[in-house]
């Protein structure tokens, strides 16, 4: 008999790891009791960059890369290759310097295009409240996959549904304990529902950190300036704690999503849906925007998400010591686009102990 596994959680971590061991003809089960648009996946900006993380395996990252330029291709995943743009005042362009190998160690890698000097032309911008001026003195420029993730978290699940042996299952699981007795194996993907899973997460000298994001989602009509609009990441000097960006996304939809925040939080019921943002932040959010890109100034936006970046010390991804049929993959921060073919791959690992 086939060996029957249960991946819990329906994000992109979970998805994806039911594809990959799906491709290797093992008999899957993909549960979740949210619907994808209930889940942290669905409200992220959603590039690749690794942003609000800790400790994680960067040949993760490299391969999440280049899966996600092969998908580009493919009709339906709703993936495009977008150039985007960190600006720096002095006090940002300093801490670079410091942390640039952190920060950008993938700045060399194939596809990225990554480059780094000083402005093409003056720009500056005031922080709404503070009346601070920025002056922006230098520009890193890169390329970057963006999904629209509601397209393709919908992409996701049909791949998966089209494989033999799979199956979804839209329900909550009530514990690890109760599936580990229905399957032989079970991949816990659970995301920030890990501290409801996993009591011991909220425990510890270093339990996992759960940070509120607030983004909006502004439509762009095909007529507008905004069409051209590159991605904006900036998160130095000014912006070091309370970020900015502006990601442009394509798919069945073309809008803008603008962030964000990176407030903490305490864990919500495991089965209360994540609700629209602080009406409050998500203006504040929307200014701060508009003041660095005058074009989005007057934008209406139709959708005000919140979703909820699970923190580690390091990403989770191992045999559970105590349970050895149970296998975790969560904490991966603001990096779960970024961190989500590789964490699967190494998942199918750890499955069929290549590792």
């Amino acid at each position: 008999m086939s060996e029957r596994i249960a991946v819990i959680g329906g994000g992109v971590i979970g998805r994806s790891t039911a594809i990959r061991l799906a491709e290797r003809g093992l008999d899957v089960t993909l549960i979740s009791g949210q619907h994808a648009m209930q889940t942290t996946s669905a409200t992220a900006a959603a590039y690749w960059a690794p942003y609000w993380i800790g400790d994680y395996d960067r040949d993760w990252a490299k391969s999440t890369l280049t899966e996600l330029h092969r998908l580009t291709s493919v009709k339906g995943a709703a993936i495009a290759v977008q150039p985007a743009e960190e600006w720096l005042d002095e006090t940002g362009a300093r801490e670079l310097d410091n942390d640039v190998d952190q920060t950008y160690w993938w700045r060399n890698l194939p596809m990225v295009d990554w480059s780094r000097g000083s402005v093409p032309y003056p720009r500056s911008m005031a922080l709404p409240g503070s009346g601070e001026r920025i002056e922006f003195v230098e520009r890193v420029t890169f390329r970057t996959p963006v999904a629209r993730m509601p397209d393709y978290l919908a992409y996701l699940l049909e791949r998966f549904l089209l494989m033999p042996g799979a199956r979804y299952e839209e329900r909550w699981a009530e514990s690890l304990d109760s599936e580990l007795q229905a399957f032989d194996t079970v991949v816990n993907c659970t995301g920030w529902q890990a501290v409801h899973m996993v009591p011991e997460e909220l425990q510890g000298p270093d339990p996992m950190r759960l940070l509120a994001g607030h983004v909006l989602a502004v439509p762009v009509l095909a007529n507008s300036e905004l069409t051209e609009q590159p991605l904006i990441s900036l998160h130095h000097g000014p912006f070091k704690y309370v970020s900015l960006y502006i990601v442009p996304r394509h798919g069945s939809q073309r809008d803008i999503i603008c962030g964000g925040t990176a407030i903490l939080t305490d864990p919500p019921p495991l089965k209360d849906p994540l609700q629209g943002g602080d009406a409050k932040i998500c203006e504040d959010i929307l200014q701060r925007c508009a003041s660095f890109e005058p074009k989005l100034s007057g934008c209406e936006p139709n959708a005000k998400l919140l979703g909820l970046r699970p923190v580690r010390k390091s990403v989770r991804i191992e045999r559970d010591a105590a349970r050895p049929r149970l296998i975790h993959c969560y904490g991966h921060g603001g990096s779960g686009l970024t961190l989500s073919w590789g964490s699967a791959d190494h998942v199918v690992r750890l499955v069929t102990g290549a590792v």
